[in-house]
């Protein structure tokens, strides 16, 4: 699965939010950074972080590591945690949290959330990457799978913290590029990976049918198509 998530990648503008996250993390004014990576995955950001701090004495942890991706390993400023988010357990508390496309795994958004703020240390920031629904992606993932949690948007996201989560202040940031589906057509391994990704499911097996599906959907696609993505950065408003 991870040398067909990567292949998928390679289809995918680098469209700046990573630069973003890294920017905010080195605005902090901090002796020594906690970092905490929600959803890791393949590790992709946690190692961006991991070099970007490295001469900061920080800690950079992850949760929800991806069992198929290279092997990660902790180290003196890498702490690993094998466990999904939601059965997560620290008393630490960190300068910085990020969760970049993976806040649909989480079940219900608003408590997943609410258990990432309570754990950012004073004047602390969540960071959250989500598709924007003017996203081709996203649109995509309509297609695929209506009823089910991809439908979450930075759009919609915004809205519900401003709804339900009091005393906070947020801002957004939105990165524009494209996808190459160019590079999808009659490649399995990367429809097999693409299915998956907009399904957003990382456990059921992704079967025959939804392959066909983003086929299908390919046929009246652009070639190059729109791939916009949001950063949210929530902090609490009493600090």
């Amino acid at each position: 699965m991870e040398s067909e998530l990567r292949l998928l990648k390679s289809t995918f503008d680098n469209i700046g939010e990573n630069d973003a996250l890294l920017s905010i993390v080195g605005a902090l004014d901090r002796a020594k950074l906690s970092i905490l990576d929600v959803g890791c995955g393949d590790g992709a950001t946690l190692r961006k972080l991991c070099h970007f701090v490295a001469d900061r004495g920080a800690v950079v942890n992850g949760v929800g590591v991806d069992p198929a991706a290279p092997a990660l390993e902790s180290s003196s400023n890498v702490r690993l945690h094998a466990v999904r988010f939601e059965d997560f357990e620290t008393h630490d508390a960190f300068d910085v949290i990020i969760c970049k496309q993976a806040l649909y795994y989480l079940g219900s958004p608003i408590p997943a959330v609410h258990r990432m703020l309570s754990l950012l240390a004073p004047k602390g920031m969540l960071c959250i990457v989500l598709w924007s629904k003017r996203c081709s992606l996203y649109s995509m993932s309509r297609a695929l799978d209506e009823a089910g949690i991809a439908t979450l948007t930075i759009e919609e996201l915004v809205a519900l913290i401003k709804d339900e989560i009091p005393h906070v202040h947020v801002s957004t940031q939105t990165f524009n590029g494209s996808v190459d589906f160019s590079k999808w057509i009659n490649n399995h391994d990367i429809m097999r990976s693409a299915a998956k990704v907009l399904v957003r499911t990382s456990t059921r097996p992704i079967d025959e049918g939804a392959i066909g599906t983003v086929a299908r959907l390919l046929t009246s696609a652009d070639r190059r198509a729109p791939r916009i993505n949001g950063l949210i950065t929530v902090w609490k408003a009493n600090e």
